[in-house]
């Protein structure tokens, strides 16, 4: 299932996840509200707000907490591309550098 993160939040059995990583498109904090969910203030120019963002469904283990859980790679992937750049974030072109950095032992294994 793919769609956007509101859709796919609501339909799915386990936890919905973006495809693209919400943190490249805003700077500063994640949402906490469903205001904030809908709002493009602190996005990027152009970017879709969190609920817009295409999203797939995911097991809860898949996405936090087995071993080759998506957050246990990618996170840290992206605290290091991150941390490459002045101001320390990822800029309006960071979604490249984390499509690169996914990469080899980075990866999303679909499982059947």
């Amino acid at each position: 299932m793919v769609g956007p993160y509101e859709y796919v939040e609501a339909i799915c059995p386990g936890e919905a996840h973006h495809i693209i990583p919400d943190m490249v498109y805003r700077v500063g904090k994640a949402p906490s509200t469903e205001a904030e969910r809908n709002s493009t203030t602190g996005r990027i120019p152009n970017a879709p707000t969190y609920n817009q963002g295409q999203a797939i469904c995911l097991s809860p283990g898949m996405h936090r907490t087995d071993d080759d859980a998506v957050h246990k790679s990618l996170n840290p992937a992206l605290a290091v591309l991150g941390s490459r750049h002045v101001p320390p974030r990822l800029d309006e072109t960071g979604i490249l550098r984390v499509l690169d950095a996914l990469k080899g032992p980075h990866h999303v294994r679909v499982r059947p």
